[in-house]
């Protein structure tokens, strides 16, 4: 049994239509040069169908790239738009980390302070910062007056405010808390 022939192919139908229509001229030989022997008919079509696909895998290959950059791009510009409200959030954050560590002194800075105008009779009873890293202090003194006195005169504790006062043993608890810059 014999396998039925395949039936041309695209590219076969299309030589035998090129050669069809094409006239058969004899070409001149001049046998005294074999540099000028004429080419055998296959290695002409393969000299051409070489001269069309040289510069083809270039464009290509330039092609399939911008193709594929550009795909990237809307992958990231896809990936920025579902992260934009975290990298805003994120951004808010850092920003009012910095508007802290810029406008306020530092808690060290102030507790440094509060020990050096202290007067001698008062004691730090306890000290605590809130979630906007403002001061809060309990002195514990014996003359409530004297001590809003000293804290007036340095700069870096001005911004301590008297907000309650309690009587312990005795002595006087004046909670302070630190204001907004």
């Amino acid at each position: 049994m014999h396998p039925a022939a395949d039936p041309p192919s695209l590219a076969d139908r299309l030589i035998a239509a090129i050669r069809a229509k094409r006239p058969r001229t004899p070409v001149p030989v001049d046998r005294a040069s074999p540099s000028n022997a004429p080419a055998a008919p296959g290695s002409r079509r393969f000299g051409i169908a070489l001269a069309i696909l040289l510069p083809a895998g270039p464009v290509l290959s330039w092609g399939v790239a911008s193709w594929q950059a550009a795909a990237i791009r809307q992958e990231i510009q896809a990936q920025r738009r579902t992260a934009a409200p975290a990298l805003a959030t994120r951004a808010a954050a850092l920003a009012d980390r910095a508007a802290l560590t810029t406008t306020a002194p530092a808690i060290a800075d102030i507790l440094n302070a509060l020990a050096l105008t202290l007067p001698r009779d008062a004691r730090l009873a306890a000290v605590a910062a809130d979630e906007h890293a403002r001061l809060s202090a309990d002195v514990a003194t014996p003359d409530p007056d004297t001590l809003r006195a000293a804290l007036r005169r340095d700069p870096r504790t001005a911004a301590l405010r008297d907000i309650d006062q309690a009587r312990g043993d005795g002595v006087i608890l004046v909670r302070l808390r630190q204001t907004a810059p």
